[in-house]
């Protein structure tokens, strides 16, 4: 149930933009999606801005109706595909125990107790 006035805190407008950078990433950086994520990601994307109108029609707090303009404006350009980079550089992957030598990449095994 929605209540009548919608005011967002600091720490939930972190979250949230958080949340839209990662999608960006996603969909337009060096870790884009290119299975069935993608349609996934983007259609979250639009329910979130229209959620986002919905609630911007509900607040009266300064702050929250700022952010919220900011979100839809920031989904806007993630779903834009002149924003998208032609060739994102490529991120190296995270070395991981079980991806590549684990005599490289092993994590070191503490044992408690044990000598």
């Amino acid at each position: 149930m929605y209540s009548p006035s919608v005011k967002i805190d600091a720490y939930r407008r972190n979250l949230q933009r958080a949340y839209l950078d990662l999608m960006s990433t996603r969909l337009n950086g060096a870790q884009r999606a290119n299975d069935d994520q993608r349609p996934m990601f983007r259609g979250e994307l639009k329910t979130i801005s229209a959620d986002a109108g919905v609630a911007l029609a509900r607040t009266t707090d300064r702050d929250t109706r700022l952010h919220l303009e900011d979100l839809r404006d920031q989904i806007a350009k993630i779903l834009d595909p002149k924003y998208q980079l032609a060739n994102p550089t490529t991120v190296p992957p995270v070395p991981t125990p079980l991806s590549g030598r684990d005599d490289v990449y092993c994590w070191t095994d503490y044992g408690i107790g044990v000598e």
